[in-house]
């Protein structure tokens, strides 16, 4: 999986790496100063709507990339400490409804256009690590 996620071009040295805990309630953060392709696979492979629900990439000028639900479903989305604006990453099967997911320790609903697979999602880190934006091929919504 670690290949999947590999990027050059892009300085490591000021990205940090969030990993949610959650136990008996109580939720904790892990964090991994400049992390390798294969800690932030590792770190996409843990999330499983249960202990682990939320990832989140955050480089020092304040942008992010969270990713967010775990087992094959994953609501990403790119923002800045600096700003309000969210970026999020749009299915390409689209669909209407609704899906839930369990992020931040909470069932959480999203629209289904949403929600997209662990090859999308990859897809979407791979540009982040490289550039620290979305990726022109992919459809976002803004707000």
């Amino acid at each position: 999986a670690s290949s999947v996620l590999t990027a050059s071009g892009r300085s490591r040295h000021a990205l940090r790496m969030e990993l949610d805990v959650r136990r008996a309630g109580r939720a904790e953060a892990v964090i991994t100063a400049e992390p390798s392709d294969g800690e932030i696979a590792h770190g996409l492979a843990a999330l499983d709507q249960d202990r682990h629900t939320e990832l989140a990439l955050i480089d020092d000028g304040g942008d992010y990339l969270i990713v967010a639900g775990g087992r094959g479903r994953y609501h990403l989305y790119l923002g800045a400490i600096e700003h309000d604006d969210r970026t999020v990453l749009q299915s390409p099967e689209g669909g209407d409804g609704t899906l839930e997911l369990f992020v931040s320790g909470r069932r959480s609903t999203f629209p289904t256009c949403e929600v997209v697979g662990l090859g999308l999602a990859a897809v979407a880190i791979r540009e982040f690590l490289h550039s620290g934006r979305p990726h022109p091929q992919l459809t976002w919504r803004t707000g």
